[in-house]
């Protein structure tokens, strides 16, 4: 086989070298370019043979055989081609000719497409050459024709693997039902269900997987029943609630999901923590109403300025403080219990106030009126004086005065002076200043 590196730059010399061409070697470059490059046309169709029946691992590795088919056609046209295929059929040298533009398409597009299996394909080589199991070498085949779903070969290799494989699937289930091997029964019913098939398997040992797979499936879900209460009783002996609670809820959920009854013996062995868990629900709600009634107590402290003050507040607070004792079953906590106590006395001392406030603005008012009325009627002598005092009134008042110094208009004031000096009392004055 020529370099068509060396060919090609031959060609060219001779296309320079016009007079001094030898016709020999002109002919002799002429007959060995056109015939390599007819091998290499030969090489070509061959390839896309194989890709036209999905053979493309074969086609690459045909073009890839030296001189590789993309490198040699692309070397072939070089600018000076033309000019070299005229020359040779004027002196009636063999002429090459030009590739098939579709088939060199194809080989490049094939090795765009061989990238992105390139790694399964060498998986699948592997598994063949280690006498793989059937189902994994059609595991790894499917993956494949995913990749690669117009590939032909690939399909048809895929179709008579998966023919074989559908001999073996029912006499596979007998025997690992058969063994107790549940977990195999589980993998074939999903394969024949859950997996896409060329050709799906027939109706009737799909039917038959399926129900030996109910089997391996109830075995399953005892088996997580018994493994969802082994924790719920775990979580029960280190009397967390929250632990206890999480774990009881889910094996409620898988109750609820698998239908099992209270009296299921799993779920019966689980009825002291079930009531452990009903007696601390009560309890958490019970402290929940306490802390409700002690912090409408203590709102009740806070706001007392809010409120106005009658027999009802005592009531309230009465009420409060029975309902946190008949909840808690205990007395009243000491610092609450003297909360309660100063309250209670703050409130019947503002009723007292309440009270007392209006009873001391009358009796003050009566009083001020019989002094305003009384001391003058009784200075003026229309009042009948004491039987101890017999002395007259101008007399004695004025001895008074006398003897608390002088008073004058400014000390008595403007009502009682001038009733006083009518009555003939001589009250002292004060000096000017």
């Amino acid at each position: 086989m020529i370099d068509i590196l060396k060919t090609v730059g031959h060609i060219r010399e001779l296309l320079r070298s016009r007079n001094g061409r030898n016709a020999a070697d002109l002919e002799a470059t002429a007959r060995d370019f056109a015939d390599a490059f007819q091998l290499v046309m030969t090489r070509l169709d061959l390839c896309q043979n194989f890709l036209n029946n999905g053979y493309r691992s074969e086609a690459l590795h045909l073009s890839q055989i030296e001189p590789e088919i993309l490198e040699f056609f692309q070397l072939s046209q070089f600018e000076e081609r033309q000019k070299w295929d005229l020359l040779c059929t004027e002196e009636g040298y063999p002429v090459a000719g030009q590739p098939s533009e579709n088939a060199l398409i194809n080989l490049n597009r094939a090795y765009s497409e061989d990238e992105g299996v390139r790694d399964l394909l060498q998986e699948y080589r592997a598994l063949a050459l280690t006498n793989a199991s059937l189902l994994d070498r059609i595991t790894v085949l499917r993956a494949i024709h995913q990749q690669d779903p117009n590939n032909p070969a690939i399909q048809r290799n895929l179709q008579d693997f998966e023919r074989l494989r559908q001999k073996d699937l029912e006499s596979e289930a007998i025997k690992a039902h058969q063994t107790g091997s549940w977990q195999k029964l589980l993998n074939l019913s999903r394969e024949v269900n859950g997996i896409p098939w060329i050709n799906s398997p027939p109706e009737s040992i799909v039917a038959k997987i399926d129900k030996l797979a109910e089997k391996a499936q109830d075995f399953f879900n005892q088996q997580e029943l018994r493994q969802s209460a082994e924790e719920v009783k775990k979580a029960y002996l280190t009397l967390q609630f929250s632990a206890v609670e999480i774990a009881f809820a889910d094996f409620d959920n898988w109750c609820e999901m698998l239908k099992v009854s209270l009296e299921d013996p799993i779920s019966k062995q689980l009825n002291p923590v079930r009531n452990w868990l009903a007696r601390e629900v009560g309890n958490t709600k019970r402290l929940e109403r306490i802390q409700q009634q002690i912090d409408k107590l203590n709102l009740l402290f806070r706001s007392k300025n809010d409120y106005v003050w009658d027999k009802s507040l005592l009531q309230d607070a009465d009420n409060l403080a029975a309902n946190i004792c008949k909840l808690t079953g205990v007395p009243l906590d000491p610092h609450l219990a003297k909360q309660l106590k100063d309250f209670k006395n703050q409130i019947e001392k503002e009723m007292l106030m309440k009270m007392v406030k209006p009873i001391a603005w009358i009796l003050g008012t009566v009083i001020i009126l019989a002094l305003a009325i009384g001391i003058p009627m009784y200075l003026s002598g229309s009042a009948k004086p004491g039987k101890s005092n017999n002395a007259p009134l101008p007399k004695k008042a004025t001895e008074f005065f006398a003897r608390t110094g002088p008073m004058g208009h400014e000390g008595l004031g403007p009502f009682f002076y001038p009733k006083l000096t009518k009555s003939g009392i001589s009250i002292p004055e004060r000096p000017l200043a």
